[in-house]
């Protein structure tokens, strides 16, 4: 067997294509074929972790936003791949999202970061910054927050990336495992692009 498409992607917790000024507002998941063990999605209500967050932190926070940057989760994240070329780094500069936003359909406040994706914190030294990141991180993924899907042939699931992460596990490779996604583009406020030499 050999993989088709990306090996190992999407095991960090993040929102589907938060790195760009649009993010994707929803993501749909087929499964065609699914192994009878392991290869779960995980998400995590960001939601509920923002309302359980303590208010000194909720105070902290409330105006900050965090830094969006592919290049960096792919050079983190993915040293076994080849490089981004200039072309592609240059495409997707880094951009600003609140890392608390309120939802445009129900109202309610959400955190928007991750460990995968959100390199640091505008206005913070890069380490200090990228240590409240995982720390939120961490916080809003304990088991309390986390619903398990435990994929079987046939399920289609669909998310809200404004109000949740999620993440990949591993799976047995002498199992088959294909999945179908497709992503819904939102059509709400832009983020803020950095500049180049962000």
């Amino acid at each position: 067997q050999r993989n088709v498409g990306a090996p190992r992607a999407g095991f960090e917790w993040h929102s589907d294509q938060s790195y760009k000024p649009v993010p994707a507002l929803g993501t749909l998941l087929y499964g065609v074929e699914c192994p009878p063990v392991g290869a779960n999605t995980e998400f995590a209500s960001m939601y509920a972790a923002y309302e359980a967050l303590p208010v000194a932190m909720k105070a902290r926070i409330e105006t900050r936003r965090g830094v969006h940057d592919y290049a960096w989760a792919w050079r983190t994240y993915y040293k076994d791949r080849a490089p981004l070329t200039e072309e592609e780094t240059r495409r997707l500069p880094p951009v600003l999202h609140p890392l608390v936003r309120a939802h445009p359909e129900t109202g309610r406040k959400a955190l928007y970061l991750s460990e995968g994706l959100t390199r640091t914190i505008e206005g913070m030294d890069e380490a200090e910054g990228r240590a409240l990141v995982l720390e939120l991180n961490d916080f809003a993924t304990q088991p309390r927050f986390v619903y398990s899907h435990e994929w079987r042939a046939g399920d289609l699931v669909f998310w809200d990336n404004r109000c949740l992460l999620h993440r990949a596990t591993p799976a047995d490779a002498s199992y088959r495992r294909v999945m179908q996604r497709t992503m819904v583009q939102d059509d709400g406020r832009p983020g803020i692009p950095l500049p180049a030499s962000a």
